[in-house]
């Protein structure tokens, strides 16, 4: 989530590059502000699946599971 969000935000930011050249482009301290945007809204969604889902063990001994 949080690679397909940051890709998508570089996409944007190379886009609007490209269609408004003369424009200020994005500082660091704009970037460092996306990129927690970004991280948080991917832990907050994914945060309730860690706790809803649980590890099963496999057990080797018992024939047939691979």
């Amino acid at each position: 989530s949080a690679s397909i969000n940051t890709l998508v935000a570089i996409s944007m930011d190379r886009c609007l590059a490209i269609c408004y050249p003369l424009k200020c482009q994005l500082s660091t301290r704009s970037v460092r502000k996306i990129l927690l945007v970004i991280w948080t809204f991917s832990v907050a969604i994914t945060f309730p699946w860690a706790l809803y889902f649980t590890l099963q063990p496999i057990h080797p001994s018992i024939p047939g599971v691979t």
